[in-house]
């Protein structure tokens, strides 16, 4: 399969899968990555991995993707993907969810975040019954400051990523030893077996098998009510505090290296155990993420007006009044809840972008404020316009979605 093609394709089934599971750089050359999907006898299920079994496994995939599965080896499966376009491997990845982005617009909110939890876990996800996990490796192939930041983005958009967890290694002894692993997202095994099970049956029967013959000890586990310190918290510190900083910490002296891990240890109040605090809890909304995430500045008029002028101070606070706003508006669609697409903005700046409500010229101005003042907010509409490098054909973009 060519990258060329991959690329033009609507499926979501495919590009996520792909997104979620490109394999590492070994046995790859210039000329072709390589998706990857490997699993293990386990002593859980009561099937035989044999040739059957694995051959059953390829078709379901290969039904599920519409990608050319091959078996290689002993219950490995891979898609050979022909580099036609010669990208490295990052720029793939940033091509795969700019793509992500704009098909999830043709999927209901629940279909949307079915594919996505399908594709991250269902191929090659791992149980672990003793924690109450079902876990992924995010491969350090993959992983990237601006993947990160992707990957980070498609998650808080579920309105179920209260039931996430994530493990990042770099604080453990073993990493101090120069034994790097990757580092594992994980979702409660009681809930994706719930909801998601028939998904996972769907894709491969041996793991489906697994889950099905072990369902008594799955139901013991316990649900989680709100968006823990594991996961909101713990991605966001490793996206600002490992990632950015992981060649600095290559460079460090074993000592200068277990120093700086305990100081990042006891920044994040980390647990070699990863122990849940089930006394910490978020509100899951998107919204409520970017109220507590953007500057306090109306990303429209802030180099206008002083802010004093145009909101006013919240009760009992030092903190100004500011709104919420969809860059791209999908009226009752919760498909843009996603943080790229949320700026905050004074109430005037706002109420003025309400349809019909102010002449056509000042609501540009203002649309064309917020992409000026917002990296982040420009380059996700540049994901839905033909000419991306146009600001002319951003602007209307936008304006179109406000009517």
């Amino acid at each position: 399969m060519k990258i060329s093609n991959i690329l033009k394709s609507n499926n979501l089934k495919q590009i996520a899968t792909i997104f979620f599971n490109l394999g590492s750089e070994r046995n790859e050359t210039n000329e072709n990555f390589r998706l990857l999907v490997t699993y293990r006898k386990s002593k859980y299920s009561k099937l035989n991995l044999d040739e059957q079994i694995i051959n059953l496994n390829n078709e379901l995939m290969k039904e599920y993707t519409n990608l050319d599965f091959e078996v290689s080896g002993a219950s490995t499966h891979q898609v050979i993907i022909l580099n036609d376009l010669n990208i490295n491997r990052k720029v793939f990845l940033e091509k795969l969810y700019s793509k992500i982005q704009r098909l999830r617009f043709d999927y209901t909110v629940d279909q949307f975040k079915e594919i996505i939890i399908a594709s991250i876990f269902a191929f090659r996800g791992s149980q672990d019954f003793t924690r109450g996990y079902y876990s992924v490796d995010i491969l350090r192939d993959n992983i990237s400051d601006q993947y990160i930041k992707d990957l980070t983005s498609i998650l808080f958009s579920l309105d179920d990523s209260n039931q996430l967890n994530m493990n990042f290694r770099e604080l453990q002894p073993e990493y101090l030893e120069g034994k790097e692993r990757n580092p594992q997202l994980r979702i409660n095994l009681r809930w994706f077996y719930d909801k998601y099970g028939y998904q996972v049956y769907n894709i491969n029967r041996y793991k489906y098998d697994i889950l099905k013959s072990n369902e008594n000890l799955i139901s013991r586990i316990k649900l989680s009510s709100g968006l823990t310190r594991e996961f909101m918290e713990r991605i966001l510190f490793y996206q600002e505090n490992i990632i950015e900083r992981k060649s600095f910490m290559n460079k460090l002296s074993s000592i200068a290296l277990k120093q700086e891990v305990e100081n990042l240890r006891s920044d994040l109040e980390f647990d070699y155990e990863n122990i849940e605090r089930s006394d910490y809890t978020r509100n899951t909304t998107i919204v409520n993420i970017a109220n507590a995430t953007l500057p306090d500045e109306c990303v429209s008029c802030k180099n206008q007006y002083l802010i004093k002028d145009r909101s006013f101070y919240l009760k009992d606070s030092s903190r100004y009044y500011l709104e919420i706003h969809h860059v791209i508006s999908f009226g009752s669609d919760r498909s843009g809840d996603v943080l790229e697409n949320l700026v905050k903005l004074c109430p005037t700046c706002h109420r003025a972008l309400t349809p019909n409500r102010a002449n056509e010229s000042y609501q540009k101005g203002i649309i064309s404020n917020i992409l000026d003042n917002s990296d982040v907010a420009r380059d996700y509409v540049k994901n839905f316009v033909s000419n991306p490098e146009s600001k002319d054909d951003l602007v209307e973009f936008v304006y179109e979605k406000l009517k």
